[in-house]
């Protein structure tokens, strides 16, 4: 081997070592893909078409809010009834007594200008009063008797 080619082999073993030994080359430039949300503006169908689904939603939330105040009002209903009775049965426990269509006896007493109404059931006096002028008067026997 020549001197020459010993050279040119050292030469390149040498050049061979720089390329191992060097680094690579950063690019300046990078590039890569994704997706980020960004403001688009909208077609005048899109537009038009989210009308639709808006006036849409307008109806059906109106139907929604008519139902429900509906239902509403029957609940306020049924609570109002229960109310009445809640009420009905508080006044009859504080009060202790109800009113009630009850059979009577008017006893008018000419001699003492006295009317007297007795309950028939439990023969307890409910009134007894002077008579008025009208009740003074006596029905003649050819009259009948109520």
């Amino acid at each position: 081997m020549s001197w020459l080619m010993v050279s040119q082999t050292r030469k390149g073993m040498r050049d061979m070592a720089k390329v191992e030994t060097e680094e690579p080359e950063i690019p300046s430039i990078e590039k890569r893909n994704f997706s980020q949300s960004l403001k688009c503006r909208l077609t005048a169908d899109e537009v038009a078409e989210q009308a639709q689904v808006m006036a849409e939603k307008i109806d059906e939330k109106a139907a929604i809010e008519s139902e429900f105040d509906s239902v509403k009002n029957q609940f306020r209903g049924r609570i109002s009834g229960i109310e009445t009775e809640i009420e009905n049965a508080k006044n009859l426990v504080r009060d202790k007594f109800k009113y009630r269509q009850t059979d009577c006896i008017a006893e008018k007493n000419f001699d003492t200008g006295q009317l007297t109404v007795y309950r028939t059931d439990t023969g307890e006096t409910v009134e007894s009063r002077k008579m008025r002028a009208d009740e003074m008067q006596r029905r003649l026997a050819l009259e009948p008797a109520q």
